[in-house]
Parts: structure tokens; C-alpha cells; sequence
């Protein structure tokens, strides 16, 4: 059986078709995420959902065209981010992402809006998810009068695509809107209503791998679920004992746990199907490599008057020999802050008179990058850290970077393994329609078609 997955990223838009009988990948098609949009504010991140479903729509036909017959097409996307459909389906605002930070500016006092309806609820919802992003907006007479529903653009591109004009959610974008009681697996009208946040804005809740509807050529569609999610289904050919790091726009590591339980640090997420996964996640990850490339390129042209060419491998070059060279700096970089204090920066330190050198400063971003996550996995309880017998890698971040793979390597204590196809989130996303579809039994054993390649040849 073939099926299709797409993940609508930040930055880029990718889609994959998968024929489930050889685990072969058909075709595997990346576009650039062009549906940006200009804000008056630098905390405004604001993105096109109709540009987006656009480029979604053209990349199924595309798909398609080596796909058929078609028993399935599965949706991911960015998580936290959402925008207003009005009573049409028709999105009336753009789609406010994960890396809006509206909520996390002052509100009362010293505490944020974000901070602020934390106290009001007694449940997370950090800056950049949807629901804080929504209070946000209902504080400051934002919301559109016409808005019916709030949705992540996954859902939007789901309803779209099936023709639809109410969205539906399962519970992996539930719960990264914030606000969403974990255990019960939905969303308590009460808690919302101590906000005064509108019950009624959000969609009816479906199982993830929910058939939705079908497309104009009657192709069927199954309920988006979360970019993290997908990326573990994507990733790992066995979910209950293998750690997952991602190193992308942000990083994450992700472990599953079985049951529902209360982590400190953390995020925990529900798995589709059944259980949980623990995520620890950094706003910055990759973000923080493209931040030191781009200030060695402000240093050429400033200095030199000149680019330099193929920096990253210039850089990852200089960081190779910099262990024999000079003594290590350390890093921290949390240059975005963290979902729990986004004001925090990051720093550069045990700088010597041997040591303020780009190979040695290269490596302590690599190795700063590595040891946030790392403190995430140390914050999950031992029970699961005792069960992580395999260590995999997705991401740019990783695969571009074989340096960053070592240290991830060095700092979490296993041997790394890398999935052989590299749009992971995408074929999370057509895996989930498999799992709808009845081509596996459940979302664990989705994951018997993955392949790994040996990443240190």
C-alpha cells in the first residue's frame, strides 16, 4: 500500500510518498516555506495559511502522480502555532507560529501573559502556544469577531484539503496548543472558562489516524497530528527503548513513557494511540549553529570585504582540530531563552588568552547544543532513562553535521543511529495514514519499515 505524508515546517514544506510493502521511499519532494508575512513587532511571527495550503495541495498532486493508487495521506506541522477559521472554514487571521512571542511580554507586574494565565488555569501553556498566543490576543482586542474555531495549520490544511469548513483536532495538536489536561486526554471548559477563553473556539477532539474525508480525486485524508509525534513515528523502528534527538530549526530529545506522569522540566505529549512522550524541548537548537555562521560571514565582509565560501565546512573543518589545539570554551546556548523564562541568554565562558578562537568557539556552540538537550534527558525519571538502549539522530542538524553527531554521541553515552530516509516528520505524517488505514496494527508497529543507515562510514 502507498501513502503520502506532508510536514508543513517554519521554514519549509515537505512531502514524502511511501510504498509500506518495501519501505521504499518513491519520491521525496522539499519546497521552501514562502507564506511568511511582515509584522510591526519583532515578536510577531506571523505566516499565510492559505499560502500554506496551497503549496500542500500542489505538493499531494505532485505526489500523486507516483503514488497511485493512493490508499492514504497523513498530515504534520509545525505544533503550538494556530490561527482563526470563521464559520466558512476560511482562515480570517494568519497563522501566529510557535515562535510568536506576544505571549511573553509584560502583562502585569513583571509577569507575562503567558505567566498570567498559568496562574489562572494551573496548567502550562508557555509563549508561543496557542492558547497563550489567543489570550494574548483576547487581552488586547485582537480576535477576529468572525473567528469560529482555532486550529493549528495541520488541521487547516486537513479541513482544506477534504473540502471541509470545520476543523477537527486529535490530541497531539491538542496538547500543544497548552491548557489541555494531559491525563484525561482533553480539553476541561471550566479551566478554559477561569480565563475566559471560549470553550466553543475549540474543535471537536478525534483519535489521531482518523480518516477525515477524501480529496477532490477521492484520495483519503486522516487527522494531522503533531511535528514531534511525527518525527517519532518517523524515526524510530522502535518506540518504547530508543531516545530520539532532533536538531532542526529548534532540538528536541523525546523518550516514550507508557503512562500518564506528572515531569518537572519537561513537556509530555500524547503519543498517538496510547502513552506519552517526554520531550525536552530548546527553542534555539540549530537556530544557534546558522546564528555563528552568519557572524563569521559579518566578520569577513566587515573585515575582509569579502563572503566566505562554504562556511559550514569551513566551520565544521575548524572545529575538528580545534580539541588539539586549544582548551574548550563552554557555551551556553540558549540564545531564544527557554519556554520557561524566555529572557534568558545565552553565554560564552572560560574564554583564555589560547582560547578565543573560532575552531574552539564552533565546538563549545556544538557541544552547548548537545548538553542543553542532555539536561532535558537527565530531568526523565530513571525508569525510562534504563529502557533507552538505542540513540537516534534526525534533524539537518545531525545529518549535515557529523561533528555534532559525535558529541551527541560523547554526551549521551550511546552510539548513534540515523534513519535512512531524511524527511522523518513527513513520513511520521504518511506512517499515521498507514496506521488509519489499517496497514499496521497500531502506531508501534509502524515503525517495522524504517531502516537506519551506519552513520559513521
Amino acid at each position: 500500500m502507498r501513502f503520502i505524508g506532508i510536514d508543513i515546517g517554519t521554514t519549509s514544506l515537505c512531502g514524502v510518498a511511501i510504498d509500506t510493502n518495501t519501505g521504499r521511499i518513491l519520491e521525496s519532494i522539499t519546497r521552501d516555506n514562502r507564506a511568511h508575512l511582515p509584522g510591526r513587532h519583532a515578536w510577531e511571527k506571523l505566516q499565510a495559511p492559505d499560502a500554506i495550503a496551497a503549496s500542500v495541495r500542489s505538493l499531494v498532486n505532485t505526489l500523486l502522480k507516483v503514488s497511485s493508487p493512493c490508499a492514504g495521506i497523513g498530515i504534520t506541522g509545525q505544533m503550538h502555532g494556530m490561527l482563526y477559521v470563521d464559520k466558512h472554514g476560511a482562515a480570517v487571521s494568519p497563522l501566529f507560529t510557535w515562535q510568536d512571542s506576544r505571549a511573553g511580554l509584560a502583562c502585569s507586574g513583571q509577569k507575562t501573559y503567558a505567566q498570567l494565565l498559568c496562574d489562572l488555569t494551573g496548567l502550562a501553556a508557555a509563549p508561543g502556544f496557542g492558547l497563550a498566543t489567543h489570550f494574548y490576543n483576547i487581552r488586547n482586542k485582537l480576535v477576529p469577531r468572525t473567528a469560529v474555531f482555532l486550529c493549528t495549520i495541520g488541521d487547516y490544511a486537513v479541513m482544506k484539503l477534504t473540502q471541509g469548513k470545520v476543523p477537527v483536532m486529535d490530541p497531539t495538536n491538542s496538547a500543544s496548543l497548552g491548557l489541555f489536561n494531559l491525563e484525561k486526554l482533553r480539553f476541561d471548559t471550566s479551566t478554559l472558562m477561569q480565563a475566559r477563553l471560549r470553550p466553543s473556539l475549540i474543535p471537536n477532539l478525534v483519535s489521531s489516524g482518523t480518516h477525515i474525508g477524501v480529496t477532490t480525486g477521492n484520495v483519503p485524508v486522516f487527522a494531522a497530528l503533531g511535528d514531534n509525534q511525527a518525527s517519532v513515528l518517523g524515526s524510530l523502528r522502535s518506540v518504547k527503548n530508543s531516545l530520539l534527538v532532533n536538531m532542526g530549526t529548534g532540538g528536541q530529545v523525546s523518550a516514550f513513557l507508557p503512562s500518564y506522569l506528572r515531569l518537572k522540566g519537561l513537556d509530555l505529549r500524547p503519543f498517538p494511540g496510547s502513552g506519552y512522550i517526554a520531550v525536552g524541548a530548546s527553542l534555539c537548537g540549530g537556530k544557534a549553529y546558522a546564528l555563528l555562521a552568519d557572524f563569521f560571514q559579518h566578520v569577513c565582509r566587515e573585515m575582509a570585504g569579502t563572503s566566505a565560501r562554504n562556511i559550514y565546512a569551513r566551520m565544521e573543518k575548524a572545529a575538528r582540530i580545534a580539541p588539539d589545539r586549544f582548551p574548550s570554551l563552554l557555551v551556553d546556548t540558549r540564545f531564544c531563552g527557554t519556554r520557561d523564562n524566555p529572557s534568558l541568554c545565552g553565554a560564552i565562558n572560560t574564554i583564555t588568552l589560547d582560547n578565543l578562537q573560532p575552531g574552539a568557539l564552533i565546538r563549545g556552540v556544538l557541544a552547548g547544543m548537545a548538553h542543553e538537550l542532555h539536561e532535558y534527558y537527565r530531568m526523565m525519571p530513571g525508569a525510562v532513562v534504563k529502557k533507552m538502549t538505542m540513540l537516534v539522530g534526525s534533524g539537518n542538524g545531525v545529518r549535515k553535521n557529523p561533528l555534532l553527531g559525535k558529541i551527541l554521541e560523547k554526551t549521551f553515552g550511546m552510539r548513534m543511529r540515523v534513519p535512512l530516509y531524511c524527511e522523518e516528520a513527513a513520513l511520521g505524517a504518511a506512517l499515521c495514514a498507514g496506521v488509519g488505514a489499517g496497514r499496521f496494527k497500531d502506531f508501534f508497529d509502524a515503525g517495522s519499515v524504517l531502516r537506519y543507515i551506519n552513520y559513521h562510514q
